[in-house]
């Protein structure tokens, strides 16, 4: 318990440095290949990259919706190959969990419907997210 509440946390600082332009995509795409690695993956490791993934996802994307490429920058941001490689690495975890062949490592379910949330979530332009960061409204003002 304790390993996994320093993980989250170190996933939760680091996606906030990405958000800040603190940190390099080359760097979250070093950390997404550690946690996603098929040899050493547990639950709470491709838990932790769903966490990041959902942290930094939109910063993501807004960068690739407004990317001029070139270069040495192109070479440090985190490309549109290297994000469907991600989100595909996801989906390849989800067919493996349901094939469920003897002696493969398969995730829980609760963490196949936490991947299949986080892709909804992402078809959807990450909104669920940012409707988290609005502030609390009463019940009249949601009526």
């Amino acid at each position: 318990m304790k390993r996994q509440h320093k993980l989250f946390g170190n996933i939760e600082f680091i996606g906030e440095l990405y958000t800040c332009f603190l940190v390099r995509g080359d760097t979250a795409k070093s950390i997404f290949e550690h946690l996603l690695h098929p040899e050493c993956f547990l639950d709470d490791t491709v838990e932790a990259a769903i966490k990041f993934i959902e942290k930094i996802g939109p910063t993501i994307e807004e960068k690739l919706g407004s990317s001029s490429g070139g270069g040495e920058a192109a070479r440090r941001k985190i490309t549109k190959e290297d994000y469907d490689g991600i989100l595909g690495k996801f989906e390849d975890i989800l067919a493996d969990s349901e094939e469920s062949k003897e002696g493969v490592r398969i995730v829980g379910k609760r963490i196949q419907k936490l991947i299949l949330n986080m892709l909804e979530n992402q078809q959807l332009g990450w909104a669920k997210l940012k409707t988290k960061n609005k502030d609390i409204q009463t019940k009249r003002e949601v009526e």
